[in-house]
């Protein structure tokens, strides 16, 4: 009801567009802050239509309300209807209308946690038809992960999620994190609802992937997403080994110092397929085939995986190890640790995690400090302190180093510098008077 009435002057609705910007002298291609008019307007107009198939409007009421009540979130429908026409108006509404309906009866379904689950479990499926190559897709997936992980603890698409948490659960730095999240907020995966508060992670909503875009200013798809789907079946990693990346990510030993991300990919796949050869199981981990070479003697000299031939297997401690992960028995991790010593990258998790809590406690001290209004604590430091290097003897500073008398400073009654003052100075002389005189004077009224 909100939406109709007062429309979206957050603009949380809509696709954010990209322009290009100067950022340190450097022409960049980045996304602007809002979402463009004609998006955000498309979008509160879908919303607004999933909100009144839930509600049970029909089509022909729902028409109604955008186009001839003051309503703001019809503006989009009364804007195209000015310099469209009506027949324009009618064949976009209608299309909204059954794509919101269509979504309103899948959704329908989830009427329970056990129905929220499967439908993540659903949409991890969908994530893994998608190609994941590269470094940086590498890191995009481990986020992505992440988010579903949180999203699972929370029961449903949307969670709460800082990006502290997100990198400890994903294993990548805090920089990386940031960085990633960006670019899975670009391919339109999933959302960010709200910036959280000082206390308090983003709240996210994960989306299922969409290759396409619909185009406000034409009836005509928009343009391809960088969501690019995986053209070969046998190039997907499968549902299975997505599971075993999820379940084997965070470990030191599959850090960017230990094996990479690349090694826990190909372990993955490995875990779902039968004695596949270089290439096929290149494909299968998303990954490329130097990259597949370059990871494989490795993991064969550690053990991880058995060479016959031409032909690839996970060795026998593997398998199990991997199965107590998938199980969540209890100290599974500790089958990998021989693994990350012998790398050289244990305790990397665990020097992540502590950096996280020691960012966190001193963010607390600070709010706390903004709370009560006060500064920091800061002892002032006087200029005239008596230095370490000097020593006053019968008022006179003299320096220790080389015993010579520094002219010009004395010490005075406190234990600090002062200029010593001019005998021909009669204001000074008065006011030593006159102090004396004062002393006496409330010495002998004592």
């Amino acid at each position: 009801m909100r939406l109709l009435v007062e429309g979206d002057p957050e603009q949380r609705y809509g696709a954010r567009s990209k322009g290009w910007a100067v950022i340190n002298g450097k022409t960049t291609k980045v996304l602007t802050p809002m979402p463009s008019k004609e998006s955000n307007g498309y979008a509160v107009t879908w919303v607004a239509a999933m909100f009144a198939v839930r509600a049970g409007w029909d089509r022909l009421q729902f028409i109604r309300v955008m186009t001839d009540s003051p309503s703001r979130a019809g503006r989009w429908a009364k804007h195209l209807l000015h310099l469209r026409g009506h027949e324009r108006v009618i064949r976009e509404l209608n299309r909204i209308w059954a794509s919101a309906k269509a979504k309103a009866r899948e959704d329908d379904g989830i009427s329970s946690r056990s129905d929220a689950l499967w439908d993540l479990h659903r949409l991890l499926a969908e994530y893994s038809k998608l190609a994941w190559t590269g470094q940086a897709g590498a890191s995009d997936l481990k986020v992505l992960i992440a988010h579903w992980i949180s999203a699972c603890k929370a029961g449903g698409r949307t969670h709460t999620l800082s990006l502290r948490h997100c990198a400890e659960l994903a294993g990548l730095s805090l920089s990386t994190t940031v960085k990633a999240t960006a670019r899975v907020e670009e391919r339109h995966l999933m959302r960010r609802l709200d910036s959280g508060t000082a206390d308090h992670g983003a709240t996210w909503l994960l989306l299922a992937p969409s290759r396409t875009r619909h185009s406000p200013k034409g009836g005509a798809a928009g343009p391809e997403l960088e969501c690019v789907e995986a053209e070969n079946p046998d190039e997907r990693m499968g549902l299975g080994a997505l599971r075993v990346f999820a379940a084997v990510m965070s470990l030191d030993a599959f850090s960017f110092r230990g094996l990479g991300a690349s090694s826990a990919k190909l372990v993955a796949a490995l875990s779902e397929m039968e004695r596949p050869t270089l290439p096929e199981l290149a494909a299968a981990a998303s990954v490329s085939r130097p990259t597949a070479y370059r990871h494989l003697p490795r993991l064969v000299d550690l053990g991880l995986v058995v060479r016959e031939g031409e032909v690839y297997q996970l060795s026998q401690d593997s398998s199990e190890a991997i199965s107590r992960a998938l199980a969540a028995e209890e100290n599974w991790e500790q089958d990998w640790v021989e693994v990350a010593v012998a790398l050289g990258s244990d305790g990397v998790s665990e020097r992540r995690r502590v950096l996280h809590l020691n960012h966190r406690r001193r963010w607390a001290e600070k709010l706390q400090r903004v709370v009560e209004r006060r500064g920091a604590d800061v002892v002032p430091v006087r200029g005239d302190e008596m230095p370490q290097w000097c020593e006053a003897v019968g008022g006179r500073v003299y320096d220790i180093g080389t015993g010579e008398e520094i002219s010009r400073f004395i010490r005075a009654d406190d234990g600090h510098l002062m200029l010593e003052p001019d005998p021909k100075d009669e204001d000074y002389e008065r006011l030593r008077m006159l102090a004396r005189e004062a002393q006496e004077e409330w010495e002998s009224a004592a």
